[in-house]
C-alpha cells in the first residue's frame, strides 16, 4: 500500500493513517472532509472508494456516467424502466404496492402505473408493459 502518514488538521482526524501516493481527487476529498471535521475512519472510507474508482482511469465523459449510475444504485434506484411484472412489485397495504427495483416507486394498481414518493406530486408514470393486462389478471 506504500508509505503511510497520519492525517492532520483537526482533532477528529488524528490517528487516521492514509497512503501518501493519493490521487488529486482523494487529496481534495481529504481537505474538504477535514474542513467539516469528518471522522478519520469515514475519511479513509471515502478515500478508499475514490481510489478504487480512479483505478479505472476513465475519461471524463465515462466518469460522469459512472458516477450517475453509482449514485442511482446507491439510492436503490432503477437503471432500466420499471415494468408491470408482478415479481417487481410487493404489496405493502390495501391497494398499495412498492417496487422492489426502486424503493421510491409506489403503485395503487399492482405496478401498471406508479408515483415516485420523492417527487411529492401527483405525476403518474407508466411502467413498461411486460404482459397484456386484462380484466382477468390478478
Amino acid at each position: 500500500m506504500g508509505k503511510q502518514r497520519k492525517l492532520v488538521g483537526s482533532s477528529t482526524t488524528k490517528g487516521g493513517v492514509i497512503p501518501t501516493n493519493l490521487s488529486d481527487l482523494s487529496k481534495h476529498a481529504i481537505g474538504e472532509l477535514s474542513l467539516i471535521k469528518e471522522d478519520a475512519k469515514i475519511i479513509l472510507w471515502y478515500v478508499s472508494v475514490i481510489e478504487a474508482f480512479n483505478i479505472m482511469q476513465l475519461p471524463p465523459e465515462a466518469s460522469d456516467h459512472c458516477v450517475g449510475t453509482l449514485t442511482q444504485l446507491l439510492r436503490y434506484g432503477n437503471l432500466a424502466p420499471l415494468t408491470d411484472e408482478p415479481r417487481e412489485w410487493i404489496q405493502i397495504g390495501d391497494n398499495l404496492w412498492q417496487s422492489i427495483r426502486n424503493r421510491d416507486a409506489f403503485s395503487n394498481n399492482g405496478g401498471i402505473t406508479y408515483k415516485l414518493y420523492s417527487q411529492n406530486n401527483d405525476v403518474e408514470h407508466e411502467t413498461m408493459k411486460m404482459k397484456e393486462n386484462t380484466k382477468d389478471d390478478n
